[in-house]
């Protein structure tokens, strides 16, 4: 069983990027959110936790308002929290935390996948989905666990004049994105988009993504278009839109059903990155997924009537 030792708060400027991504390289649950290239592009301002000589560590994502600072879950990530070389325990999980309300007195932020947090009197737990594909089997056999809702919907597509490729820029995935889904979600209209797409642009010169499209075969138009993480076998759909005629058309089947046949056996796991939405999480489930969900923490700490503070 992996030890507590100290756990230091160290200011951006104080961390050695170079061992924090050894850090989440070598980490028993490393994830592509938490490499600090990642975390400079969606929240430049962020601190971290750093357990030892780095077999631990923590981003901590801040902003401030009224002079105070929390924490805060950018748009774009999807999931923080503890990223350790050791099988992380309820002590080394219960540690961390605790570190992070002595610096921060109020905040929500996520978690990741591994951890088994409870409510304690500083920190109150949720439960976000998130739904995940293994992918280390045969394409047939994943088809094959494709509902049949999918699987029609699959059919329908391939009776469209329209073809899957990767000739789209990250800009271009982002402008679908805000033209189909701005007006529920007021953040495409921010600056975070500007960080989505520098995070997309970083993640293609790392080679730790790709982007994919569907067109359509007679105009060359856009029907849909996705970007994509790929890290230590793990696919992320990171942000994706279709057009109104890709959504009669079904492209998004197709574009994700391109990809999950690409990777069949070559990868470990699909992430659909959500959905708490239930229209969004039924259809990721339509793919034979399953739910992988993770912590929300929130913290609040602050006096009354400060404690009524909403970020």
């Amino acid at each position: 069983m992996a030890m507590v030792h100290h756990i230091q708060f160290l200011k951006h400027a104080e961390i050695d990027f170079a061992k924090w991504d050894y850090s989440i390289h070598s980490a028993t649950n490393g994830l592509v959110y938490a490499l600090s290239g990642y975390l400079d592009c969606i929240c430049p301002q962020w601190d971290a936790l750093v357990m030892g000589d780095y077999e631990a560590v923590m981003p901590l994502p801040k902003k401030k308002k009224w002079g105070i600072a929390y924490i805060y879950q950018p748009w774009g990530l999807a999931q923080g929290g503890i990223f350790s070389r050791h099988l992380l325990t309820a002590e080394i999980e219960a540690a961390f935390y605790n570190a992070a309300t002595q610096h921060f007195r109020y905040g929500t932020f996520d978690g990741n996948e591994t951890h088994c947090l409870r409510n304690t009197p500083k920190t109150h737990i949720t439960w976000r989905n998130n739904f995940v594909l293994p992918l280390a089997r045969p394409y047939e056999t994943l088809y094959n666990q494709y509902d049949r809702d999918a699987q029609k919907n699959l059919r329908r597509a391939n009776r469209y004049q329209q073809f899957v490729c990767n000739n789209v820029t990250v800009e271009e995935v982002a402008a679908l994105y805000t033209a189909q889904y701005g007006q529920l979600n007021p953040l495409a209209h921010t600056a975070q988009m500007q960080r989505m797409i520098a995070v997309g642009n970083w993640l293609l010169e790392q080679g730790l993504g790709f982007v994919q499209a569907v067109r359509d075969a007679n105009t060359n138009s856009l029907l849909c278009a996705g970007l994509f993480g790929f890290y230590r076998s793990r696919i992320y759909y990171i942000l994706g839109a279709p057009t109104t005629d890709g959504r009669n058309q079904q492209s998004v089947y197709l574009m994700l059903d391109s990809v999950i046949a690409a990777y069949a056996t070559k990868a470990s796991l699909f992430d659909f990155e959500g959905s708490d939405i239930p229209n969004v999480a039924s259809f990721y489930s339509k793919f034979g997924s399953i739910n992988k969900p993770y912590p929300c923490v929130h913290i609040n700490r602050l006096p009354w009537p400060i404690n009524k503070l909403k970020s």
